[in-house]
């Protein structure tokens, strides 16, 4: 993966105006910069039973279908639920849990709550809450701005513009990468305003793209109670390399 890098603000050439018809004086030369660009929004458009397709593959499991479904919120906080399912399929709904996350909308954007990731057979392998205040993506991503998600990561916005998966989003959109760094790991997200994550990349260059949106009435399938008042084990440190591990898919998959 590539290691976070920093986009600089172009600037606009020097016009250099020539003289006016009837021999005016020439204009002064200007430097203007060129705002950076960004877009803003919802960049998780979270709503009741709502689920986002994505097919991709790891290095260990091959080809593999997600679904990223919406449980019913429950205080504000809203469990966000990884389904996984071996193939190429149009959605992850009959498949196995692999993993959760809490997540709460705040006036900066949406914060991470805490996260459950599943065995095989539904039991839960380990969970934990998140710092309070851990931010997941805020409302407005500007190229080359950064921020803290929490103590130890970082995050860069990469690039605004088209990005991957976008073309499954039901209104087309500019979106944004961003870049989340952790203890020498990388991942790449790609948010749509008003649709959601487009893409994911992975530390070991797993890559996952949004297919499509759909409703699903799948009930309630997360463990909001339990996963708000675990504690953080000291030994997952990062959630984006448990959540999102090819091997624990894969273990997930084939136990």
């Amino acid at each position: 993966m590539l290691k976070p890098r920093y986009v600089s603000i172009p600037v606009l050439l020097v016009l250099m105006a020539g003289c006016g018809g009837g021999g005016g004086s020439p204009t002064v030369p200007s430097d203007t910069p060129t705002p950076a660009p960004a877009v803003s929004g919802d960049m998780l458009a979270i709503s009741q039973n709502k689920g986002w397709n994505y097919q991709g593959a790891t290095t260990t499991s091959g080809p593999l279908t997600l679904t990223l479904y919406a449980d019913p919120s429950s205080n504000g906080v809203t469990p966000l639920v990884l389904l996984a399912v071996a193939g190429t399929q149009a959605d992850a709904t009959a498949g196995s849990k692999a993993a959760a996350i809490t997540v709460s909308a705040s006036a900066n954007g949406y914060a991470i709550g805490s996260y459950t990731i599943y065995n095989a057979d539904g039991s839960i392998y380990a969970n934990g809450a998140l710092p309070t205040g851990s931010l997941l993506v805020p409302n407005t991503l500007t190229q080359g701005q950064t921020f803290t998600p929490y103590s130890g990561m970082t995050a860069t916005v990469s690039f605004v513009g088209s990005v991957p998966g976008a073309g499954a989003c039901p209104t087309q959109s500019a979106g944004a990468t961003v870049q989340y760094s952790f203890q020498g790991q990388s991942y790449k997200v790609s948010y749509v305003p008003g649709c959601g994550v487009t893409q994911y990349v992975g530390n070991h260059g797993e890559t996952f793209t949004l297919t499509s949106i759909g409703t699903y009435q799948l009930g309630t399938i997360g463990d909001v109670t339990r996963m708000r008042s675990l504690t953080l084990f000291d030994s997952l440190k990062s959630l984006w390399h448990v959540v999102t591990s090819g091997e624990r898919l894969h273990n997930v998959l084939h136990p």
